[in-house]
């Protein structure tokens, strides 16, 4: 496995300038959510309240100031309902997300709930089940997953994706992720 030098020097070659000045050999900054809210509202976002959830215009601000980096520690009400809460601090899931310059969000982890009971209490009460029956769906679309965390012995363990097109528009330099795709994918042409 190449090391992050070597990795920086290759994304440097191809890179525009704006791209070229980010220092990708050095570790990440890394800020629990709760003080990144913090820091947005003394830079131009004094509106923005905890559980609010980060939205492109904040992720631009904290690259700008920070470079590529890491928030932690999301409120549990913004995150997927499968995401584990914090055992010190339950109001926040153990989650982080990778923002890059240009490109905000681009890759998102978290450790997941194993417990059955608590599972279903976080989808139960979830805002998103509320959107999905919105959408036609109901909470028995979701039993096979409950009930393989109820059969089943189910291990801590932790999940992770990742956004290649928005780490091309960063490696690209591109304001525009439309320009990082080789073939765009929305309602007209998939459904």
């Amino acid at each position: 496995m190449q090391d992050t030098t070597t990795l920086a020097q290759q994304i440097s070659a191809v890179a525009p300038a704006a791209v070229r000045n980010v220092n990708l050999s050095t570790d990440p900054k890394h800020m629990t959510y709760t003080d990144a809210v913090e820091l947005l509202k003394g830079e131009g976002f004094p509106e923005l309240q905890w559980g609010d959830d980060l939205e492109a215009p904040h992720e631009g601000r904290l690259t700008e100031l920070m470079g590529p980096m890491f928030v932690t520690h999301y409120p549990a009400d913004i995150k997927f309902f499968n995401m584990r809460n914090n055992d010190d601090d339950p109001r926040v899931v153990n989650s982080s997300d990778l923002l890059l310059p240009l490109a905000g969000e681009s890759a998102g982890s978290a450790e997941r709930e194993f417990d059955a009971g608590k599972l279903r209490y976080k989808l139960e009460t979830s805002s998103m089940l509320e959107g999905l029956i919105r959408q036609g769906m109901k909470l028995s679309d979701f039993d096979w997953y409950l009930d393989f965390h109820k059969e089943n012995e189910v291990k801590l363990h932790s999940g992770a994706s990742l956004g290649m097109a928005r780490v091309a528009q960063f490696i690209l330099g591109q304001t525009d992720i439309r320009d990082c795709v080789p073939f765009l994918i929305n309602r007209k042409n998939v459904i």
